[in-house]
């Protein structure tokens, strides 16, 4: 007869994990074991299939991307018992899910794990930290800057160094997004620096924007200027032109820091450079006004209510202002084509940090995605 192969169960078992049945799945992966003790079954089957790291694997990224790290610890443990042998990618999903999980003392002890000082002979298995381990951890300790994730990250970068692990622009920029949630940009400029100086890889745009975010969360707003011109010119091996999100930060920073003037005056700038203004620009000037206690130019309403009018999703949002009493919340609507701005004064102040951490994740996918 027909016995599946090791890659039938790997199909069945994504098709499971995909679904969400990690039980089902799970019991899958425990027959493969009972049956290949089965003499009786591997004499008629002509030999046993054996789940492999492969095979673990695809269980062990379903419990970790659900969080049930205590499963994935046991899928581990099983592993061992069975003679399994696992792979670096193993370990990389397990600190995967740690960090996911918020557990940065679990991420940690699978990198020692890693190093030698676990229950498995990483260095017989061929097992190291790489580039993959390490960028994972990076990630994870910037975003926990209250926890002392900037010495972390640095400190994991020097372990790099050291171990020749290879360093790009991913590595760089996690490092630099670390400082930035850590409000010390000029660690973020000097990280930019030694990037070009030392490993010779020379900043794009992405990176040029997270040192200008940086500053502009510092509230260092002719610094966040400085490095924008700074990356039109020849520093660091040629010239970068600015993206949508380098001026969207300058927008939101002159917002925040009260002047939304120089807000409105980055839209020419922007087309000076071939950015077109978009439905986001639009927005965060006309946010720079309004939350000044200031009416919005009547060109970025029209703008904006044109944009939005032509988009997917154009139902109006409330926009909230902050007036000299800091209570203002002004709602844009229009009448006949005027638009009208009516004052709520029960409302609160906006929340900027919220709005900040919009910025945040954005720069956090641009990274992850370059």
């Amino acid at each position: 007869g027909l016995w599946p192969k090791e890659r039938t169960y790997n199909a069945l078992l994504k098709g499971l994990c995909k679904a969400g049945e990690l039980k089902h799945a799970q019991g899958i992966l425990d027959s493969m074991l009972a049956d290949s003790l089965h003499m009786e079954r591997v004499s008629s089957r002509g030999g046993s299939v054996r789940p492999s790291a492969t095979t673990c694997g695809i269980l062990l990224n379903a419990l970790c991307s659900s969080q049930q790290m205590g499963q994935a610890r046991k899928l581990l443990d099983k592993m061992k018992w069975e003679a399994i042998r696992p792979t670096t990618a193993i370990f990389n999903i397990l600190i995967k899910g740690y960090a996911l999980s918020g557990n940065l003392v679990g991420a940690e002890n699978i990198l020692r794990e890693m190093e030698g000082s676990g229950e498995f002979d990483c260095e017989a298995l061929g097992i190291k930290p790489d580039q993959v381990t390490f960028t994972t951890l990076m990630n994870m300790w910037a975003d926990n800057p209250d926890q002392g994730g900037v010495q972390r990250v640095r400190a994991l970068l020097e372990k790099m160094k050291k171990q020749d692990v290879l360093l790009d622009a991913v590595v760089y920029g996690t490092v630099m997004k670390a400082y930035l949630r850590g409000r010390l940009p000029s660690e973020a400029e000097a990280v930019l620096l030694e990037m070009w100086e030392e490993s010779g890889i020379q900043p794009q745009v992405v990176a040029w924007t997270t040192v200008t975010a940086a500053w502009v969360n510092a509230g260092l707003m002719d610094q966040a200027e400085r490095v924008v011109e700074e990356m039109q010119s020849e520093s660091c091996g040629g010239r970068v032109r600015p993206n949508h999100m380098t001026f969207h930060h300058l927008i939101w920073g002159y917002g925040k820091y009260g002047d939304p003037d120089a807000a409105y005056a980055l839209i020419p700038r922007m087309q000076s450079v071939g950015r077109q203004a978009n439905t986001t620009t639009f927005r965060l000037v006309q946010e720079a006004f309004v939350d000044n206690g200031m009416p919005p130019p009547a060109d970025i309403v029209e703008a904006l209510e044109s944009a939005e009018e032509n988009s997917p999703v154009s139902a109006r949002k409330r926009m909230r202002a902050r007036g000299e009493d800091g209570r203002l919340l002004s709602t844009i609507r229009s009448e006949g084509g005027k638009s009208y701005y009516q004052i709520d004064a029960k409302s609160a102040t906006m929340d900027w940090q919220n709005e900040w951490e919009m910025f945040l994740a954005s720069a956090d996918e641009a990274v992850d995605n370059q």
